[in-house]
């Protein structure tokens, strides 16, 4: 992006990109790592797991040092890491899972701005003011179950008049918005498109499910899973876009001095639901997290006081690393320090349909069985 503001020691050249992004002293990586660009350290990460890079590295290392902080001396769990590993590729798009909300398939689809709250009990609420066809007698304006083959998928509102769940422009005016679930509330700084399938999630799930976003993604509290690591609880979570992590700042520009409140538009909460307006200084969010063309981040991340940790156990898949924070001399600053730990369950379990993030998407259409020729055995 134009405008970078590159770190000191950074040897990049050609013009402005994008800022660099560090591992600090404060973050944990519990699990395997790999980056298709170099690991850029800031002080003594710990990467407690395989780490490799498909940068070739210089001055004998395989990882970047920001010169600006002390002690940078990263911590790998395997003499040796960063291994040099291929670049991994992304599908190109998510769409392939929309099919599974096909009629008949069990699937919910749902259009426009929705927001979700997975309950302990197995069920979810839901509130979706522009899907009209879900196609599957999916909830829309309160509690119903999960899907039945465990999809969910958000598409923008439709451009083409004839479709079902066609809408003309935003008819919605909530808390002074132009936005079916009133966001943003008032005085945060960040923006959302009325016609946009974003998805607004948090709870707690009981069961396996996949949910997509033509667009973004964003966790707007704890997620989390019911029965714990030990159970079958299995969340995926894939957007287009961002996958991101709800900051609401209010402020004129970004810097530690804005404020927090973590309120939800009440154009958006459920009947007997209690608003929100702080959180712990630590953030938790249980699920596999694929960003297909964009990053898992958090919003307004060099805005409002530092917290203490971004705690995402399951698996982490973006085309682009994105921040969480920022920092100075590898202490927070703003947004949170990382502590991300893999979900060893996932080496042989994957929630409902997901797509492989290292190949192009694709699901079975029709299976038949072939019979042998009779002049083979």
């Amino acid at each position: 992006m134009n405008g970078r503001s590159d770190y000191p020691g950074d040897s990049d050249s050609g013009g402005a990109y994008c800022t660099d992004i560090n591992f600090i002293t404060a973050d944990n990586v519990n699990g395997p790592l790999h980056s298709n660009d170099a690991i850029l350290v800031c002080g003594s990460p710990n990467f407690n797991g395989d780490t490799s890079t498909s940068w070739s590295g210089e001055s004998g290392l395989r990882y970047r040092v920001n010169t600006g902080c002390s002690g940078n001396d990263p911590d790998f769990a395997n003499p040796g890491d960063p291994a040099e590993q291929p670049p991994l590729t992304m599908p190109p798009s998510n769409s392939v899972i929309k099919a599974e909300t096909d009629a008949g398939l069990g699937g919910c689809l749902y259009t426009g701005p929705t927001r979700i709250r997975l309950r302990a009990n197995g069920t979810m609420d839901v509130r979706s003011p522009f899907s009209k066809q879900t196609n599957n007698s999916c909830p829309t304006n309160g509690n119903g179950a999960l899907p039945s083959n465990g999809v969910i998928y958000v598409q923008n509102v439709p451009s083409v008049a004839g479709d079902p769940n066609y809408t003309s422009g935003c008819p919605y005016s909530v808390n002074g918005r132009a936005h079916p679930l009133g966001f943003p509330i008032t005085n945060d700084i960040n923006t959302y498109g009325c016609r946009n399938g974003d998805v607004f999630v948090e709870g707690t799930l009981d069961g396996q499910l996949t949910i997509a976003a033509e667009n973004n993604i964003v966790v707007t509290w704890d997620t989390t899973y019911e029965d714990g690591v030990a159970g079958d609880d299995l969340l995926g979570l894939i957007a287009n876009n961002y996958v991101e992590m709800y900051h609401p700042v209010s402020c004129s520009s970004s810097s530690s001095s804005c404020n927090l409140n973590f309120s939800l538009p009440s154009g958006s909460l459920f009947s007997g639901e209690s608003n929100k307006s702080s959180r712990n200084t630590t953030a938790t969010l249980n699920a596999a997290i694929l960003s297909v063309n964009h990053s898992f981040w958090v919003q307004q991340y060099a805005a409002g006081s530092a917290m203490t940790e971004l705690e995402v156990l399951g698996a982490i898949a973006q085309r682009y690393r994105g921040p969480v924070g920022t920092t100075s001399g590898g202490s927070v600053v703003t947004g949170y320090a990382k502590d991300y730990t893999y979900d060893q369950r996932l080496q042989y379990l994957s929630p409902p349909k997901f797509l492989d993030p290292v190949s192009a998407a694709w699901r079975v259409a029709t299976w038949a069985e072939v019979k042998t020729p009779a002049s083979h055995t």
